[in-house]
């Protein structure tokens, strides 16, 4: 018999995930073991907009250069994308190519250990699980789930959130609906419109708070 709070979820959309929660996940993360791992899905997933299967699918060599650093553009393989097009994201943000490189030099450290180079590792998944293999879609959504549920998040947050709240956010800060779709990796702008973006309702509160009855 299907749990209720699954049924819900599924009938609704994943929601946008305010800064506060996202604070939450991350500090909890903070000193665990895999904490450096999990934060840089969680902040990759917030600050790149990709869905699940588009993180799971991500190798060495999509992330990092030949000399290990990380890369600012991204070139996402056709074969692991949704539409079936290659597309760039752009690691640029300060705060997620820090915590990339910290969960890179772990990484590196474990490859030095058993005297690997970095042609030996190109095509090995960046995001590890604990028997050193990768992640599929169906076992980062769970990954990403658990997070949110060892903070308390609510059944409506799932790992879509994250894409949802990386648009959304967009939007919210005025950016162009032609580039938002284009950093979305939606082929269709309304699609971005339509589905995708979603107030917040602290916006809605201050919109209500702010109608003049005339």
């Amino acid at each position: 018999m299907k749990n209720q709070t699954d049924i819900k979820r599924r009938q609704g959309q994943s929601r946008v995930l305010k800064s506060t929660e996202i604070k939450r996940v991350i500090e909890y993360q903070t000193g665990r073991k895999n904490g450096s791992r999990n934060t840089s899905v969680i902040l990759l997933g917030l600050y790149s907009g990709l869905r699940v299967s588009e993180l799971s699918s991500l190798k060495n060599d999509d992330l990092m250069n030949n000399d290990w650093t990380i890369k600012e553009d991204v070139v996402l393989r056709k074969e692991n994308t949704k539409t079936n097009k290659s597309r760039k994201f752009f690691i640029t943000n300060k705060k997620l190519k820090e915590c990339l490189e910290n969960y890179k030099n772990e990484k590196r450290q474990k490859y030095q250990i058993a005297e690997s180079s970095f042609q030996e590792v190109k095509s090995e998944s960046f995001f590890q699980n604990q028997k050193g293999g990768g992640f599929n879609k169906i076992t980062l959504q769970h990954l990403i789930k658990k997070m949110f549920r060892d903070v308390g998040l609510d059944e409506m947050c799932s790992s879509h959130s994250l894409r949802r709240t990386f648009i959304t956010n967009l939007f919210q800060s005025g950016i162009n609906t032609k580039i938002v779709s284009q950093l979305s990796g939606h082929s269709n702008v309304q699609t971005t419109m339509n589905y995708y973006y979603q107030e917040t309702d602290e916006v809605l509160k201050d919109v209500v708070g702010e109608i003049v009855i005339r």
